[in-house]
C-alpha cells in the first residue's frame, strides 16, 4: 500500500497531537484514568486516515467504570460497517501483550479474539486480527519522560498503513454454520462477561431488572 503520509501534513499534524497528549496531558482531564487524555487526538488521527484514503470514518468512545474491564475504548466504523475497536493503554505502558501483567494481561485475554483490534499507547501501535499481530508502528519513544518527545519520522509512514489497514478490514464470510459459531464465539463470550460485570453492581439498571 502507498503511503501519503510524506504529502500530508495534516496527518503529520494529528500523529503529533497523539504524541503531545502523552507529553503534555490536560489538566481537566487529571482525575480520569490517565489514557483518556488519548481519546480525542486517537480518534482525530483514525478520522484524517480514513478521509485521505476516501474513506468515511466514524468513531465513538466506549464509556468504562475504573474498576470493570468492559470494551475497547473506540469503535471504528469505516463507510457505515464497524471495522474494529481500538484499546488505549496508559503512555509508556506500550503495545506489547507479552509484558502485560495484571488487569491489562486478564483484559488482553478477554479482547484478544476480537477479529479486528488496535492496542496503543500513543506513541507504539500494534494492530491484531484474533490474537495474532499483523503490524506494528512505534512513532515516538517514552521511555525518558522527562525529555519532550520528538516523532519518529521513519515510523509515521508505516503508522499510516497500519491504520489504513485497520479501516480497510473486511469482514470475514462464514461458509459453515461451524465457521459461524466460530466467529461468533468470542463476541458472545465477550458480550457474557460484560453483562456478568453489569449485574454485579448493585447500582445497574440491569441489576435492577433482573
Amino acid at each position: 500500500m502507498e503511503s501519503t503520509f510524506s504529502e500530508s501534513d495534516t496527518l503529520i499534524a494529528a500523529v503529533s497531537r497523539c504524541v503531545a497528549a502523552i507529553a503534555d496531558p490536560s489538566d481537566s482531564l487529571v482525575d480520569l484514568q490517565p489514557e483518556e487524555q488519548l481519546k480525542n487526538p486517537v480518534r482525530a488521527l483514525l478520522e484524517e486516515v480514513g478521509s485521505v484514503a476516501g474513506l468515511k470514518v466514524a468513531t465513538a468512545a466506549e464509556p468504562r467504570a475504573s474498576a470493570e474491564i468492559g470494551r475497547p475504548d473506540i469503535a471504528v466504523s469505516s463507510d457505515g460497517l464497524l471495522a474494529g475497536y481500538v484499546e488505549l493503554k496508559r503512555p509508556g505502558i506500550g503495545s506489547d501483550p507479552s509484558r502485560f501483567v495484571g488487569a491489562n494481561l486478564r483484559q488482553w485475554h478477554r479482547f484478544k479474539e476480537l477479529p479486528n483490534l488496535i492496542y496503543t499507547d500513543g506513541a507504539d501501535w500494534r494492530l491484531f486480527r484474533e490474537g495474532e499481530l499483523t503490524a506494528h508502528a512505534k512513532v515516538a519513544d517514552v521511555a525518558n519522560s522527562g525529555r519532550p518527545l520528538q516523532l519518529e519520522q521513519n515510523a509515521v509512514n508505516a503508522l499510516e498503513v497500519l491504520i489504513q489497514d485497520f479501516l480497510r478490514w473486511q469482514p470475514i464470510v462464514a461458509s459453515s454454520a461451524h465457521e459461524l459459531a466460530r466467529h461468533l464465539a468470542p463476541l458472545s463470550r465477550l458480550l457474557r462477561q460484560e453483562v456478568e460485570s453489569v449485574l454485579q453492581r448493585r447500582d445497574s439498571s440491569l441489576n435492577r431488572l433482573a
